[in-house]
């Protein structure tokens, strides 16, 4: 992922958004399905990657909602010590497999992904859930430095390899109405249609640029669109094959599964 949003709600809800923006030359991703983990207490949803089949968002129906982003700059000078690099996508399927709050999910980090970070590319994970929506985790790995912090929603994320400045101020601003909403499900738009997230995820339509939201570059674009909404009695994850404008011609996917928080 390269933007994202989560959006507090009442108690029991939540809202996480997002673009994923990746090189031209690599494969399309498959779409959510359901996914169960043998002798792991908890199913998930989230798409796969085609590459490295791992995913970069997703949720379980426990609550518990994780997306990743690359740490392009860190990226950049890591070593992994004459290792063969982990796949950061393999961090969100552990994380959502073992985990139903952001405690758990802290501690399954600390060992289960820990030990292996040496060896895996550096990244940037948004944890939130939704019994506590107005407060997430926010990890960030480097590929010498580990941080974990806590920090209050509404909160965006901007990740990118090109003038990382003036894409996150552009992006920034283009969601700036984001920033303001304490509660989803009171907002006058948002809680009618969640979807409407969407739409300002679509900034750049019809022509994008290197800095909207949705961006597109000579070797890289924006390949999805994802939307996760859980209220206290359903979780969903609505995945857009291709940039989130022209709907009518782009794949939809939309899971839906009861909350079992």
């Amino acid at each position: 992922m390269c933007t994202i949003a989560l959006i507090p709600g009442q108690q029991g809800s939540l809202i996480l958004a997002g673009n994923r923006d990746e090189q031209r030359s690599r494969k399309r991703a498959l779409p959510p399905t359901l996914h169960t983990k043998k002798d792991a207490p908890y199913t998930a949803l989230y798409p796969v990657d085609a590459n490295a089949f791992g995913t970069w968002i997703g949720l379980n129906p426990q609550g518990l909602v994780i997306t990743l982003l690359n740490n392009y700059q860190a990226s950049a000078t890591f070593d992994p010590h004459d290792h063969t690099p982990r796949s950061r996508g393999l961090i969100i399927p552990e994380l959502l497999h073992h985990a139903s709050s952001l405690e758990d999910a802290k501690n399954h980090f600390a060992h289960a992904i820990k030990p292996h970070l040496p060896y895996t590319f550096p990244f940037i994970l948004i944890l939130g859930h939704a019994h506590t929506p107005d407060r997430a985790l926010r990890i960030t790995w480097s590929g010498q430095n580990l941080d974990i912090q806590d920090i209050s929603t509404p909160h965006i994320e901007i990740s990118s390899g090109f003038e990382l400045d003036k894409v996150t101020q552009s992006r920034t601003q283009a969601l700036q109405e984001l920033l303001s909403i304490k509660d989803w499900t009171t907002h006058t738009t948002l809680a009618k249609t969640p979807d409407y997230i969407t739409t300002l995820f679509a900034d750049g339509a019809p022509t994008p640029t290197p800095y909207s939201v949705t961006m597109s570059r000579p070797e890289a674009h924006t390949v999805s669109h994802s939307r996760l909404v859980i209220t206290p009695q359903q979780s969903s994850i609505t995945y857009i094959d291709g940039p989130p404008f022209n709907l009518s011609s782009r794949a939809i996917t939309t899971l839906h599964y009861p909350t079992f928080m």
